[in-house]
């Protein structure tokens, strides 16, 4: 999830990956990548980032097949050594760069919770965060 949580607006936000992603657009498996969906929303500057708002997307999808140090694969072939960068200003002009890697235990050692609903008899499970996780 990328979001702006300062209190102001961010300007001229430009959201890239290092290394780029893969301009694939399917897997090695031949299913659809979901990487084109990721390059075409950020290919783009944003002019104007609300605070709070933010901009969902699932670009680590792991295949439940582990690299030679034990680390699950990535669909789409990302690097455990890539990193999502930010460039952004401020109001007043002041330019800003952040970088968070993505191959963190931060983000693979993500839980969350299981709400169950029943609608009409059918039994809905609702999962929130770590997609790439699995049942």
């Amino acid at each position: 999830m990328v979001t702006n949580a300062g209190k102001s607006i961010a300007r001229k936000v430009r959201v890239t990956f290092d290394p780029p992603l893969p301009t694939h657009t399917t897997t090695a498996d031949g299913q659809e990548s979901v990487l084109k969906y990721v390059r075409d929303r950020y290919a783009q500057p944003v002019d104007a980032w609300l605070p709070e708002f933010a901009a969902r997307n699932e670009f680590i999808l792991l295949t439940g097949k582990k690299d030679a140090h034990g680390h699950l694969e990535n669909v789409d072939g990302i690097s455990r050594d890539s990193a999502i960068c930010f460039q952004y200003e401020d109001d007043d002009g002041n330019e800003y760069v952040d970088r968070m890697s993505l191959g963190i235990p931060l983000i693979e050692g993500e839980t969350w919770s299981v709400d169950k609903r029943d609608r009409g008899g059918v039994e809905t499970v609702l999962r929130d965060g770590a997609p790439w996780l699995g049942d």
